[in-house]
């Protein structure tokens, strides 16, 4: 059978271009999870360049441990991230949404 969610999605650190989230894992099916697949989404629907520490499609992020990090993000930005857990079978269904404001920029003096 396929996994359950992940749970207890939080948000660990934030700064003004990069959010860091963790989550423990859901029941496993009865099969080791293979990844976890990350989705993320600015809630102004902009999508730029946001890059993960694992490998990047289709704006999700697919990692093999329980944390993901995400760059390259927008300033003063609301990002929501949902979880998807994979084993052999298939993928869960999606945590709850985890919503992020990443930090305004400070102004740069030279």
């Amino acid at each position: 059978m396929e996994p359950n969610p992940p749970l207890n999605v939080v948000v660990v650190s934030k700064s003004s271009r990069i959010v860091n989230i963790s989550w423990f894992p859901g029941f496993d099916g009865n099969s080791a999870i293979q990844n976890y697949r990350v989705e993320i989404s600015p809630d102004n629907a902009e999508r730029l360049g946001d890059v993960c520490q694992g490998s990047l499609s289709d704006s999700s992020c697919i990692v093999t441990n329980t944390s993901a990090s995400f760059g390259n993000l927008l300033p003063w930005t609301i990002y929501s991230f949902k979880v998807y857990a994979r084993n052999e079978v298939g993928l869960s269904d999606g945590s709850s949404v985890v919503k992020a404001t990443t930090e305004e920029e400070g102004a740069v003096w030279k």
